[in-house]
Formats: C-alpha cells, sequence, structure tokens
C-alpha cells in the first residue's frame, strides 16, 4: 500500500506542477478539491480569491470519500485498500488506519473522542478510539436484508444525535440491487450507543443530509431505477422525522441524482444535479417549496456531480471528459476552472 502511496504521489506532483504556485500570491477561502477517476486520485488545495491551486497536495486512490477529522481532512479509501489516511493542516499525510478488507467505508463523524463509521460492507456501524483502534460496534442486524447487510451510507450529527440513513439495497442475486419499498433513517445516541428510533423514508436515500433552516432538513433519494416516481427530495424536521414529506417527487426532478453530493441549497433554492433520461446531465433548481423548475447548466455526457456551497457561491464538479473542472454560480457556471483529473468533492479547510 504504502508504494502505491508513493508512487501515486510522484505522479499528482508531476501532474499539478504548472498550475501549482505559491501561497503568497493565494487569495480567498480554502477548498480542498477532491479529484478522481476510479483508477487513481489526487487531493489539492484550492483558493476562491484567486481561483488557483497552490502546492500543497497528495495521492488518493481511485475510489476515496473526504470527511473532517480533528487536526485536518480525512481520506476514506475503499479500493486499493480500506483504510483512513489522516491529513495536517498542511495537508501532509501524517498517519493511517487500516480497517479489514471489504469495509467499505462510505462516511465518518468524530463525536467527542470516538470515530463513528459507516462501514457499508458491514452490519455494524464501527467506533474507533483517539488512535484508530477498534473500540466499539453498534449492530444492525435488526435491518438487514436478505444479504447480509443493511448498506449503511450517511451519518449526521444533529442537536447531538446521530441520524443515519440506511439503503437496504438487496445485493443477493448480483451487482443489480433489488430496491425495497422504503429505506430508513435511524436516531442514534452517540454516549450510550443505543438506537433510540427508527424511521421508514423514501427508498434509496443517497445524498447527505442538508440544512435548509433551523428546523428543517433535506435528503435526496434516488427510488427505484426502474420506477421512475418512487424516489424525491424528502424533507423533515429532525425532532419528528416521522411527519416528513416528499416536497419533490421523482418525476419532477426529472431524472435520477448522480451521487452523495448532488444536492445543495443556496439562495433559497434547492440545487440538484441529475441524469437526465436521453439528455446527459443538468444542473437544476426548485425554490424552496419545490416548485418552480429550472436548468442552470447541461453536459451531454453524465458528467455533472458534486455541489458544495461556500461563502457567497456554489460550486459545481464538471466531470466532462477531457475538460474537468470546476464551475461556479458567480459567473453563471460558464467558466472551467481545469483540474487534472475529474473533481468529485470538495471540503472547507477554513
Amino acid at each position: 500500500m504504502r508504494i502505491v502511496i508513493g508512487f501515486l504521489f510522484l505522479l499528482s506532483a508531476c501532474s499539478q506542477e504548472e498550475i501549482a504556485i505559491s501561497h503568497h500570491d493565494l487569495t480567498g477561502h480554502r477548498l480542498l478539491v477532491l479529484q478522481t477517476d476510479y483508477m487513481t486520485g489526487l487531493y489539492a488545495e484550492f483558493f476562491t480569491g484567486s481561483l488557483q491551486f497552490s502546492e500543497r497536495q497528495g495521492p488518493a486512490a481511485g475510489d476515496v470519500v473526504l470527511v473532517d477529522g480533528r487536526t485536518g481532512p480525512m481520506l476514506l479509501q475503499r479500493s486499493q485498500s480500506d483504510s483512513l489516511l489522516l491529513l495536517d493542516e498542511t495537508l501532509s499525510i501524517t498517519d493511517e488506519w487500516p480497517l479489514a478488507a471489504g469495509t467499505n467505508i462510505h462516511d465518518a463523524q468524530i463525536i467527542g473522542q470516538d470515530l463513528f463509521i459507516a462501514a457499508y460492507g458491514l452490519a455494524d456501524i464501527l467506533i474507533l478510539d483517539a488512535t484508530g483502534q477498534l473500540k466499539n460496534r453498534i449492530s444492525l442486524t435488526d435491518y438487514t436484508d436478505a444479504d447480509g447487510r443493511p448498506e449503511v451510507h450517511q451519518l449526521h450529527l444533529i442537536n447531538n444525535k446521530l441520524y443515519v440513513t440506511l439503503q437496504n439495497l438487496d445485493f443477493s442475486q448480483g451487482l443489480t440491487p433489488q430496491v425495497p419499498d422504503h429505506g430508513r433513517l435511524l436516531v442514534i445516541d452517540p454516549e450510550t450507543q443505543i438506537i433510540e428510533a427508527d424511521y421508514p423514508i423514501p427508498p434509496n436515500p443517497l445524498t447527505d443530509l442538508i440544512s435548509k433552516n433551523s428546523n428543517l432538513y433535506l435528503l435526496g433519494c434516488n427510488g427505484s431505477w426502474s420506477h421512475q416516481n418512487t424516489g424525491g427530495i424528502f424533507q423533515f424536521d429532525p425532532a419528528t422525522p416521522d411527519r416528513g414529506e416528499l416536497i419533490i417527487d421523482k418525476e419532477s426532478l426529472g431524472g435520477d441524482l448522480t451521487g452523495t453530493h448532488s444536492l445543495a441549497y443556496f439562495e433559497d433554492r434547492l440545487w440538484l444535479t441529475i441524469s437526465a433520461t436521453d439528455e446527459g446531465s443538468q444542473l437544476v433548481s426548485f425554490n424552496s417549496q419545490g416548485g418552480d423548475r429550472q436548468v442552470h447548466f447541461k453536459a451531454e455526457e453524465w458528467a455533472l456531480g458534486c455541489l458544495y456551497v461556500s461563502t457567497d457561491r456554489l460550486w459545481l464538479c464538471d466531470r466532462s471528459a477531457g475538460v474537468s473542472g470546476l464551475r461556479r454560480s458567480t459567473d453563471g457556471f460558464s467558466n472551467l476552472i481545469e483540474t487534472r483529473l475529474p473533481p468529485s468533492q470538495l471540503l472547507n479547510l477554513d
């Protein structure tokens, strides 16, 4: 694994050499831009004022997720190995925490001294201590289906409770999963590690939980790929998830959500990237009540991916083959800031 990391570091350092410049010439907020083509990857520091990358960058595997760590970002690796790479404030790798093969980490959340891990390949939520050692497990066997896993996807800390989305996709018949009638939202007390409640939600919950205001959250659910109208945008109050409702159904979306980071709330509108049937991919928005659908940008292929709100603008990941990069709302998404590899996720560094 360490040989692979060293090789990728040489590749990424050479590939970004021409666009990386000194910190003395960089202005604005800092973002960490994860770039992957699912075979290899890299992460790089980007400044939103000067719209340039710095010399701070490093290697990543082909299938990686970014999350906030204690002293810097963490990279959740799930292709060449199942492990966590810990970065410091200079984006240097300080440690690697290995996990069992097949863990397939989808998300992680620091709570106090513990790290809670959404292990998609297991029937547990893993809990690591501050040194990366396994401390405990929260069993999810009551929520498994025929493949023996509940497909735990995302973790969100809201009002000192851990909200967990379960997809419950059944892979027992092969790579194409069977989609259930609904997914699940669990509420866990992270101190006692007890599951306090579980609620049915629309099938195939995919996106991050996005805060709409102090009381309401949004969740994008893809539903079944074979039935156009079984998912949508689910809105709920964390105090009463059982009263949640679809404010945009799947048919109104106009296609499938493109990924975990394909939903954002910006300037009182819901923004989404979707793969439109026979129309490539689109960046669309709705008003806060789920109406007034507008199309802001189109790509001929399934290229539009992650969305990220940073200060006064919305960022869009454009993964178009050969011309990938970042677009921003301040110029109507018209100009492309090129990246070496297709961007897949953004994380705030300030």
